[in-house]
């Protein structure tokens, strides 16, 4: 037999015998033992609750052994109704599963001990016979609870109890003073609920509520078994119900012509050894142990689950897809084991020692029947979360392949683009910069300022305009006479041109046109008349062009004369010969009026320059104020990617925390001793650790126009502004925070167990993960409380092998799959010999030991072995079952 501990396995709890006390119509009718078999057969309902009604009759203890003999496990199942109603005026439905350990004769014993009311008289149920005393039979609640605890019956855990649940909403049971007894009694006393539910979405409900999931969810947290309730074939394995038309959009209802039906599940997945044991555990564990499905509850992809290893002389040991604990003494081989697996798998992670993994031949197979070594396994050997922990390099590459599984690299990769950009764009400006500052400084400034030279123009024509006033020669005149001045050497400019385009008429006057053809090939006859031709064309166009020269040469000298005109009519003006007879007689005016063309030109150079260093400085400070934006966008942007990094699952967060770099690592060469310079480095570095502030960007500003910082290695203010630019100011580290703690103030312990979640839980791998006794690198308090809860959690997606000798990772965490293993010596023996050997099974696989079994690993139960290797293994056992306040 293959034992994987607990699986997940279809069980039908409450499903009526074919020999059905209350037979109503329909029931079974004409049904065989035989088809009754073949039907739960064919649904693969493993193991049912035979249920009948106040008595069992030999037919049905009959019908049990057949099941068996089939292969299905069988546990009676009593259906009584208690004396007490319920608040819809009905009988409680009341149910004892008994145990299949119990005979027929002990189970008929117990019930010749159950007092039955039947109208208005007593009796046993295993005198009640006719359908009438059936329909009319009830029991006490508390008579029937102290009858089951009888010390004479000796059924002490060899039953369990449980009640119809009508669902949540009842809260009493009504009658009078004698009948009264709570609902809620009923509840603690009970250990399961019994459910038939036909809609989905009741059944959810109704779990939660029995889980104390739900808003006013009970406080006796008790499973909820859903169950056929079946009396024909056909309600087995699937429940097809009609139902009111108010539930036709509940999940599940369909309709068939004018009617609504429902075909839910009439049967639970519990994952338990097929015995009474088994059973027990959903009481434990009610959430865990079971799953409300149609199709197998795991899910995982067969390629991605171990199913059994093979070593020796063909020894196995076999899997299950859940938590398989490996435990033992001192070397007994539990490393060996999963180091020898780890090595198959060819993990990085492997020691290399060779005695720390099994010898001969050694193959691990998977759930798809594949054996490859090259399949991926997650394997954390033992202080390897200690190691990692401790080693920075590590820590960082684990952190790393963390961010890029989560794809959040993106983001860094996202930030060092944009700095990229950002510094790019400061580097240009940065070159603009100084191009502008090289362009001002390569103007040369001419002497004097403009209000001076202003000044001095004002004085020099305050001199011409006394001359003149001395002369008579009135400002009005002098303008006038500047005027005419200008039109007078205009038209002498203009008679010069004309002259000059009059000569060159002449010339071309004198042009003759000749035309040379040659016409050798042309007979004399013709060739004399074309030659003729050809004189007479020469002359017409000397003529022609002669014509065109003397019509341009006589408008020309009409121009000329009109010119002419004008210029001596300027000559003989009076107020050009006042002015001309000033400046004969004044020397004084005219180097004045020279200095004033001077002072002029003197004046336009600095205004000129005045105004090249303005668009100079305006280009200077525009392009001062980017690159100070530029780089605040930096701080920006370093602000962004705190605020989007960020891995979260389940309380574990990885985020960064910016950081300065420190000022002397960027630059080093301002003087350290000076003031100036020490004031300036405290401002910068104080002011950019303030977020956002107005007084850094004042200080950026201001570093352009600093000029009292010394300089060491032959540095400038050229190199400081480049480098405070150009220089990443901003790094960031990676900040681990479980439960509001920080990871490096963590305990080691605390560390560790980060460590382990990091490892396991921010990936998305759903490979086999073995995990070498990690409570060794934990603190004692996280091993029951953390470390339970996220295996409880993983092992549903995960397979997960875990070496430990820690009976809360075993027992808290409820493993599916227990390993003993066994080094052989003389009083520990193996069978035949073999140096390791390794048992398996459930936790609730129990067997007394055996003192006269040669073997240790077969001489007692899963359960037992536990107690004898895992320091406080019963208390483990005992506080997860008094979790739920089981009453047994």
């Amino acid at each position: 037999m293959n034992n994987r501990g607990s699986e997940w396995r279809k069980w039908d709890l409450h499903l009526h015998s074919i020999h059905n006390n209350i037979r109503g119509k329909g029931d079974y009718n004409g049904i065989t033992d035989e088809e009754f078999i073949k039907k739960i057969l064919k649904e693969k309902i493993e193991v049912v609750g035979l249920t009948n009604y106040i008595n069992f009759s030999n037919e049905d203890f009959i019908l049990a052994e057949k099941l068996r003999k089939n292969g299905i496990v069988v546990f009676l199942n009593l259906e009584l109704r208690l004396t007490n109603i319920n608040d819809d005026e009905q009988l409680v439905d009341y149910h004892i599963i008994f145990s299949d350990e119990l005979s027929q004769d002990e189970i008929k014993n117990v019930l010749s001990n159950i007092e039955v009311t039947v109208g208005s008289s007593r009796k046993v149920a295993s005198t009640i016979k006719t359908k009438e005393d059936y329909l009319k039979a009830a029991v006490d609640f508390d008579s029937l609870i102290k009858t089951l605890s009888l010390e004479s019956l000796q059924i002490k855990e060899k039953y369990l109890t449980g009640f119809l649940s009508r669902g949540h909403g009842n809260s009493l049971c009504k009658g009078g003073k004698r009948t009264y007894t709570p609902y809620e009694e009923i509840v603690r006393k009970s250990d399961i609920v019994i459910h038939s539910s036909t809609l989905i979405d009741n059944l959810e409900k109704d779990r939660n509520f029995w889980l104390g999931k739900s808003i006013n969810g009970s406080k006796y947290i008790k499973p909820l078994l859903q169950s056929s309730d079946a009396h024909s074939l056909d309600e087995i394995g699937f429940i097809k119900k009609e139902v009111e038309e108010k539930n036709k959009d509940k999940t599940g209802v369909y309709q068939e012509g004018e009617k609504y039906f429902t075909n839910v599940i009439g049967f639970i997945w519990i994952k338990a050894d097929t015995t009474f044991n088994g059973l027990k555990q959903i009481i434990y564990e009610p959430e865990e142990r079971i799953r409300y499905c149609k199709n197998f509850p795991d899910q995982k992809a067969d390629y991605l689950v171990i199913d059994s290893l093979e070593y020796g002389n063909s020894e196995c040991v076999f899997f299950n897809s859940g938590l398989n604990a490996i435990i033992g003494g001192r070397s007994t081989g539990k490393s060996t084991l999963l180091n020898s697996i780890a090595k198959y798998q060819k993990n990085k992670n492997i020691l290399n020692e060779e005695h720390y993994v099994l010898p001969d031949k050694f193959t691990v197979k998977w759930r798809d029947g594949e054996i490859n070594p090259e399949r991926e396994i997650e394997f954390i050997p033992q202080e390897f979360m200690i190691d990692i922990s401790k080693d920075t390099t590590k820590f960082n590459k684990l952190l790393q392949e963390i961010i890029a599984k989560k794809n959040m690299d993106k983001e860094e990769r996202s930030y060092r683009e944009k700095i990229s950009i950002i510094n790019n764009k400061i580097n240009d400006r940065l070159n603009e910069y100084f191009s502008i500052v090289e362009s001002r400084n390569s103007l040369v400034k001419p002497e004097g300022d403009s209000v001076g030279v202003q000044r001095r123009i004002e004085e020099l024509r305050k001199k011409v305009n006394l001359i003149r006033l001395e002369n008579k020669f009135t400002e009005e005149e002098n303008q006038k006479y500047k005027i005419i001045c200008l039109e007078f050497e205009a038209s002498l400019n203009k008679l010069s041109d004309i002259e000059i385009e009059i000569e060159r008429l002449k010339e071309l006057n004198d042009v003759n046109f000749s035309i040379d053809i040659d016409l050798s090939k042309i007979n004399d006859k013709n060739k004399k008349i074309l030659e003729m031709k050809l004189m007479e064309i020469k002359d017409k166009s000397d003529n022609l062009w002669k014509k065109a020269i003397n019509e341009i040469s006589i408008n020309i000298n009409k121009d000329k004369v009109e010119i002419e005109k004008k210029v001596e009519e300027i000559e003989k003006s009076d107020i050009f010969m006042k002015g001309k007879d000033l400046e004969s007689r004044s020397f004084d005016l005219k180097e004045i009026e020279t200095a004033i063309l001077k002072e002029t030109e003197i004046l336009k150079r600095i205004e000129s320059y005045d105004a090249q260093i303005k668009v100079i400085d305006e280009k200077r400070k525009n392009c001062i104020q980017i690159i100070v934006n530029e780089f605040l966008k930096k701080q920006e942007e370093i602000e962004n990617l705190k605020n989007r990094f960020s891995i979260l699952e389940n309380e574990l967060l990885i985020g960064i925390k910016p950081e300065i770099i420190e000022f002397t690592k960027n630059i080093d060469y301002l003087h350290a001793k000076n003031k100036n310079n020490n004031n300036f480095i405290d401002k910068f570095c104080k002011t950019m650790n303030e977020e956002y502030s107005d007084n850094f960007k004042e200080i950026l500003l201001n570093i352009f126009d600093k000029t009292d910082l010394l300089y060491n290695q032959n540095k400038n203010i050229n190199n400081l502004i480049r480098d405070i630019f150009s220089c990443n100011w901003y790094n960031y580290n990676y900040v681990i925070t479980y439960q509001n703690d920080e990871f490096k103030n963590m305990s080691q312990g605390k560390k560790s167990f980060v460590i382990l979640k990091l490892l396991l839980e921010f990936n998305d791998d759903k490979k086999p993960v073995l995990i070498d006794q990690p409570e060794d690198s934990l603190d004692n308090k996280a091993i029951y409380h953390e470390l339970r809860k996220y295996i409880l959690d993983t092992k549903k997606d995960r397979q997960i092998i875990i070496v430990t000798h820690n009976p809360n990772v075993v027992v808290g965490s409820d493993a599916e799959n227990i390993i003993i293993a066994n080094q052989h010596n003389n009083l520990e023996k193996n069978k035949n010999g073999n140096k390791f050997q390794y048992v398996n099974g459930s936790l609730e696989s129990s067997r007394k030991k055996d003192k006269n079994c040669e073997y240790i690993l077969e001489s007692q139960g899963i359960r037992e072995h536990i107690f004898d290797i895992l320091e406080g293994g019963a208390e483990a056992f005992a506080k997860r079952e008094q979790k739920y306040n089981f009453r047994k």
